[in-house]
């Protein structure tokens, strides 16, 4: 029921010129259900130039709703754990779009069918959302990120 993150993209044959402004828009990743019954919300996209990074996939929400949201990285699927077997929501793609190479990774799925369903987690740049265990209630881990050397550091 975690959100995914947004898509991660470089670009290395890019040209920028010194002195040149250019617009960078900052997206967001994929909001987690917060309420029962409601799924989270899906992020917005981040570009620069012609390089442009989607959202993430809002997380399924639990009981109803269950699906996560495609994206850069995929939300992960909800759960409705109503006694006896409950059902398991499916987890969203990543790399939606599609780019090559791949923006991120799909959400993690629910524990369901069972009375103690969790939710999977949120898919990152470089693994797939964990799944929901389960339970009593144990929902997925988010997936793993990438470092960027983008300013000769890694962060």
């Amino acid at each position: 029921m975690g959100g995914g993150a947004g898509g991660f993209r470089t670009g290395t044959a890019l040209s920028v010129t010194a002195g040149t402004q250019y617009t960078v828009t900052v997206g967001a990743g994929g909001g987690g259900a917060t309420t029962t019954g409601a799924a989270g919300t899906s992020g917005s996209n981040s570009v620069f130039s012609t390089i442009t990074s989607a959202g993430g996939g809002g997380g399924g929400g639990y009981s109803t709703n269950i699906n996560g949201a495609n994206g850069g990285s995929g939300g992960g699927a909800g759960a409705n754990g109503a006694s006896p077997n409950g059902t398991s929501g499916t987890a969203g793609s990543g790399n939606t779009p599609s780019v090559s190479p791949s923006q991120g990774n799909n959400g993690g799925v629910s524990s369901s069918p069972n009375a103690n369903g969790a939710g999977g987690g949120g898919g990152g740049a470089s693994a797939t959302g964990g799944n929901g265990a389960s339970g009593p209630f144990v929902g997925g881990s988010g997936g793993a990120g990438t470092a960027s050397t983008i300013s000769g550091s890694s962060f």
